[in-house]
């Protein structure tokens, strides 16, 4: 079988604090690469979650920037097709 997928980083679930479907975590908090390329021939960067309770791995990948007043870069905006999002702060 041949994927079109890279090797991405994989983080626990319990490495972002959860309210119902919205996880956050400072970037402080997460390894220094917390994200990679997605797939070979796109420049989409995500990473996948593992969920203790299940074992399910979700992938997420970035859907906006989050940024202050002067431009600065505030955190990122990560989701999956399942409808849940991760913010990733820029602390």
């Amino acid at each position: 079988m041949v994927t079109n997928r890279l090797s991405i980083p994989v983080h626990n679930a319990l490495a972002f604090t959860w309210a119902g479907t919205v996880g956050v975590a400072d970037v402080s908090d997460l390894p220094e690469h917390f994200f990679s390329r997605v797939y070979k021939d796109a420049c989409d960067i995500g990473f996948y979650v593992r969920s203790e309770r299940t074992g399910r791995f979700l992938l997420f990948t970035e859907t906006a920037h989050m940024k202050v007043n002067e431009g600065e870069l505030a955190g990122w905006v990560f989701t999956s097709d399942e409808g849940f999002t991760i913010k990733i702060f820029n602390d």
